[in-house]
């Protein structure tokens, strides 16, 4: 769980498939979101997992000292729009040696979070993060954007009493917290982040009961159809058609040159959910992939993973050995391995017509000609620009004034609309 965590804790703006349930902001204690299962599983599966996440919140609940617990939690399968999600095949997964990764959060610290569980959650016979724990430590990056606490390519990072570093039963503070990233402890970063947290908690007695967790199963049979694939209701479909007219729901086809099988087809589906979670999250839900289709054997389309490069080694592209993607006049050329949150940074504001005013600007994840890791995930705006030139926020209002584009950081509660609705084409 060391290195792939570490990661996925420092690139927080991880691009994530886009949940179906709305989750409570992290200032509502009384959380609410929606756990997923790619496969279709049944109720032992299901029951397995109210049990693991009564178990994590009482453990939330203890750590923050009575202040942070799970409310209603959303159970379902055939799907991956969870804000927690398990794919196909990783129910029982087990942690690999070389990786040792059991789940990995995305969207860290921003309301499109997401965690995905790769595998088995309560970890290996004999270790000490078991039952709930790995749940409440991803849901320390996903949900309050904090990073890992252990030693892995950083050395100096170790914190040994703290669930974001060793031990899985407990949090550390002021007191307790040792490392060098983050340089300040987990209960005073979430303090920051939350306003009306306090510790020490007066109100907190050690021992107290967190409330039962309201769970609601959706179990759905062979024959029902994931939603994803599901036709969009009348009401969705009357939006989507207002929107594409004015170009802000896009329509995006992935082709693979090659003959790929239905998991690799499926990887480029969740790969488009994440580019939509981007698009949405960045332009405060102004923008959205409505439909996309993923086919194999197919020469062209709006995103095509050249032949020859759909495997995991492939790193560049075999027509140009200098890059891993490229535009063309059909569209954009690439490799089966490129990151959803690598691609975005192109991939946006190609979409989006805008592109960072200025080099200065580390504040903007459009500013692709100074990406070395400096730049943060966001669209600046009139605050948080930096250099000369108008801010990406101001010229998106400006490119799609006519649209009824506005800038996104006026944008005080985004409407969501309506889910990406996807088609697989394996051809034979």
């Amino acid at each position: 769980m060391r290195q792939a965590l570490a990661v996925a804790a420092l690139l927080a703006a991880t691009a994530t498939a886009r949940a179906q349930t709305t989750a409570a902001p992290p200032e509502a204690t009384a959380w609410k979101f929606s756990v997923s299962f790619e496969d279709d599983v049944d109720g032992k599966i299901f029951d397995e997992w109210k049990g693991r996440l009564q178990t994590a919140s009482q453990l939330l609940f203890d750590l923050t000292e009575g202040q942070f617990w799970f409310a209603e939690v959303t159970l379902e399968d055939k799907t991956t729009r969870g804000r927690i999600f398990v794919p196909a095949g990783h129910l029982d997964r087990e942690v690999l040696k070389d990786v040792e990764a059991m789940g990995l959060a995305m969207m860290g610290g921003t309301s499109l979070w997401k965690i995905k569980m790769v595998a088995h959650p309560d970890g290996h016979p004999g270790r000490t993060w078991t039952l709930g724990t790995v749940v409440v430590h991803e849901l320390g990056h996903a949900v309050f954007g904090q990073l890992d606490e252990r030693d892995s390519t950083q050395k100096g990072w170790e914190c040994p009493d703290c669930i974001m570093g060793s031990d899985p039963r407990k949090l550390c503070g002021k007191d307790t917290h040792k490392g060098t990233a983050p340089t300040k402890s987990c209960k005073e970063l979430i303090a920051e982040k939350v306003p009306g947290v306090r510790f020490p908690n007066p109100k907190w007695k050690a021992g107290g009961k967190a409330p039962k967790v309201k769970f609601t199963v959706t179990d759905r049979g062979p024959n029902d159809l994931p939603p994803e694939f599901a036709p969009f209701t009348p009401e969705e479909a009357k939006v989507v058609k207002e929107m594409a007219a004015r170009g802000r729901a896009l329509s995006i086809k992935v082709a693979f040159q090659g003959d790929v099988d239905a998991g690799r087809l499926g990887d480029w589906k969740n790969r488009v959910a994440e580019l939509d979670a981007l698009l949405r999250l960045h332009t405060k839900e102004q923008f959205f992939i409505a439909e996309a289709v993923v086919e194999d054997k197919c020469e062209a389309g709006d995103i095509t993973i050249e032949k020859g490069c759909e495997g995991d080694d492939a790193t560049v592209l075999k027509s140009n050995p200098d890059t891993m993607f490229v535009k063309n006049e059909k569209g954009w050329l690439t490799v089966g391995t490129i990151p959803a949150w690598n691609f975005a940074r192109y991939l946006l504001p190609d979409w989006l017509k805008i592109a960072e005013s200025s080099a200065d600007c580390v504040e903007c994840f459009f500013n692709s000609r100074i990406w070395d890791g400096r730049t943060k995930p966001g669209v600046c705006d009139g605050k948080t620009h930096r250099g000369g030139g108008k801010s990406c926020g101001e010229l998106l209002a400006e490119e799609w004034k006519d649209a009824g584009v506005v800038p996104p950081e006026t944008v005080k509660t985004p409407k969501p609309m309506p889910a990406t609705r996807y088609r697989i084409v394996d051809n034979k």
